[in-house]
């Protein structure tokens, strides 16, 4: 197939999955728990501080969270962000100096939601080092993973803190397994916490596999999608043992008609009708493309909380909403 130096070569190749948040005369305070919380000991500290002599009322200074909803004006159309609890989660993260590489067709970087998000980027594809976007695959997945959150412009991203690592390896829906594996380990170079791979193909692939247990070896929580063939076909790199696989769910939290499935599949997250960023705007798509990302945000959020790849995937695998057998239907992945 012709490759971006125009030139033709045989290899095994790999797809892009997708497209388809009044006064009394002297009182006293007594420190309250969290969440209602009240130790025996607060308790009687205030029964005792009632009973002195010019103390007309004692209350419990309880203390509160924030609860964020981000100004973005398609949150709403978000079901994805909503339906796995990132808003919730955003008061306790946001994935501050985390940074999530997108392996995929690059990304329209000056888009007002993605502006200022991407540290570095390399084209492997082209040679060169600015990994535009000519397809729009790779510019959806960042901003469902870290849109620019809370300007008050288009969608948010599940990991509003997060950086951008953006390794461009596929033209068009197309990517070789050489420029893929190449693309990861620059990623894992580059500091990268997480690694989204929305890329999928039947073929395993040594020089894949290789590049992935290198980026897991450097810390690297590693997210790929489980395909799009609707039936069980194993789908790499998602199958590798350090790699979370995940599947599409929809509205209804249904496994998606074309989302892949199978016991190799570790979570399901929103894949149907996702809302995020496209060149020169923002567009709808379907795909477990698309429900990657969602994880490799969470990935990023707990990656915050200086969680180890290791400790990240369990908490991730773990803690699902057991939605059916794994050979029919995966589980869902949700935000904390």
């Amino acid at each position: 197939m012709p490759r971006g130096r125009g030139r033709r070569r045989r290899a095994t190749k790999v797809e892009a999955e997708g497209e388809i948040p009044p006064s009394a005369p002297r009182s006293s305070r007594c420190r309250g728990g969290r969440r209602g919380q009240l130790p025996e000991d607060v308790r009687r500290a205030k029964e005792k501080i009632e009973e002195e002599p010019g103390v007309a009322a004692v209350e419990y200074d309880h203390a509160r969270e924030a609860s964020y909803t981000p100004a973005d004006p398609g949150f709403p159309e978000q079901w994805g962000l909503k339906k796995t609890g990132f808003r919730s989660a955003w008061d306790a993260a946001r994935g501050e100096g985390v940074r999530i590489a997108v392996v995929d067709s690059g990304v329209a970087a000056g888009h007002p939601d993605l502006a200022g998000k991407v540290v570095a980027q390399r084209d492997f594809v082209n040679g060169d080092g600015t990994a535009d976007d000519d397809f729009g695959h790779g510019t959806h997945v960042a901003g469902i993973a870290a849109a620019r959150t809370g300007n008050g412009t288009g969608v948010a991203g599940g990991c509003p803190g997060c950086e951008l690592l953006v390794a461009k390896t596929m033209q068009g829906r197309i990517g070789y397994d050489s420029d893929v594996a190449q693309g990861i380990i620059w990623a894992a170079d580059n500091g990268a916490d997480v690694i989204n791979l929305s890329l999928t193909g039947p073929a395993p692939s040594g020089v894949l596999e290789r590049a992935v247990d290198y980026a897991w070896d450097k810390g690297s929580v590693v997210v790929a999608a489980a395909g799009n063939s609707g039936d069980g076909t194993v789908q790499y790199p998602g199958a590798y043992s350090n790699v979370i696989a995940v599947a599409a769910v929809d509205r209804s939290e249904n496994r998606a008609s074309f989302s892949t499935m199978g016991g190799w599949v570790d979570v399901a997250a929103p894949g149907v009708g996702v809302l995020s960023t496209l060149p020169g705007g923002y567009g709808y798509m379907n795909g477990t493309s698309m429900a990657t990302p969602h994880v490799a945000a969470l990935a990023g959020l707990l990656a915050e909380e200086g969680l180890s790849n290791q400790q990240i995937k369990h908490r991730i695998v773990s803690n699902t909403a057991d939605l059916g057998p794994p050979a029919e239907t995966p589980s869902s992945a949700p935000a904390a």
